[in-house]
């Protein structure tokens, strides 16, 4: 079994081309929760929902933030009663149906996780898909704006409103427990790809777990990075003043791979960075240069193969 700890877009469609070359039943998903927004009182987790629809076979690969046959009567009649400055972000009937029956589900006195897991068989996703909390936990960033969770922050510095960056916060994380399945998953894993996602918003928050940590640096089995960066190819630029201006660090491969210590075994790195390829084996880990490139279906499933073929 490979275990993925996956958080965000990227790794999303690292996971497409996965499912290529590997079946589901081999599979095993461990999904960041803290990237969340409430919409008018239904939680929603973007890159859960979209995760959960790619494994079914209904997320279009097109847009990857679009369900096959989806449309948008909620959020039409929505837009007849919510202020138009609150109404920034736009989610499909299909994906809120899903949202609703999760918090059905959770009225009964289901856990968030048992929620995902019954919404999963229904489905019929083979693959295990384990949220790393069922505890409320939510990304905030400090700005000059107020505390905002990432996704209004993220509209906002789109906007260009956004002036100051102050810091980053997982809050609720000091409270929360992780998944109770999450341990036992890694302890019984083949190999453990860290998907190639932004580390404070999509990895990080899984790590702030010591239980989780601790399991992967435990784990009888390889565990590989895949690297986020793209050579000196700014990355988005949301994300580039969190890192640079609030967490107060760079953007190359070095800096993102200081965020994992220990943890690390190979590092699949895109070739724009071979000349750090040295400098990160004198860190102690294998290195793979290849493209580090998921922006059409043939690219994401070379670069499956080439993860597989790690293992």
């Amino acid at each position: 079994m490979i275990t993925i700890v996956s958080g965000g877009l990227r790794t999303t469609r690292f996971l497409e081309g996965l499912l290529r070359v590997m079946p589901q039943e081999d599979l095993a998903v461990i999904a960041n929760t803290i990237n969340n927004v409430n919409v008018i009182g239904l939680k929603i987790y973007p890159d859960l929902e979209y995760l959960l629809f790619l494994l079914a076979g209904k997320l279009d690969i097109r847009y990857w933030e679009t369900i096959q046959g989806d449309t948008y009567s909620f959020m039409d009649a929505l837009s007849y009663m919510v202020d138009k400055e609150d109404l920034w972000f736009r989610f499909g009937d299909i994906l809120i149906s899903h949202v609703i029956f999760r918090k059905h589900l959770m009225t009964t006195g289901k856990s968030f996780s048992e929620a995902i897991e019954i919404i999963a068989q229904k489905l019929g996703i083979i693959a295990k898909v384990i949220p790393m909390t069922s505890d409320d936990v939510v990304f905030k960033v400090s700005t000059d704006q107020g505390d905002l969770p990432f996704l209004e922050y993220r509209n906002k510095e789109l906007q260009g409103l956004i002036k100051e960056v102050k810091k980053i916060e997982y809050d609720g994380i000091d409270k929360a427990k992780p998944n109770s399945k999450i341990e036992e998953t890694l302890s019984k894993s083949d190999a453990i790809v860290i998907g190639p996602s932004n580390p404070p918003l999509n990895i990080e928050p899984m790590l702030a777990f010591q239980d989780i940590k601790n399991a992967i640096e435990k784990a009888h089995c390889s565990v590989i990075a895949i690297s986020p960066v793209l050579g000196d190819e700014p990355i988005d630029q949301p994300m580039r003043r969190l890192i640079e201006e609030a967490i107060g660090i760079g953007t190359s491969i070095i800096n993102i791979v200081e965020r994992y210590p220990g943890l690390i075994d190979t590092l699949v790195i895109d070739e724009n960075d071979e000349k750090y390829k040295q400098e990160l084996e004198d860190m102690g880990m294998e290195v793979i240069v290849t493209k580090v490139r998921i922006g059409t279906q043939e690219n994401r499933t070379k670069l499956a193969e080439i993860v597989t073929k790690l293992i």
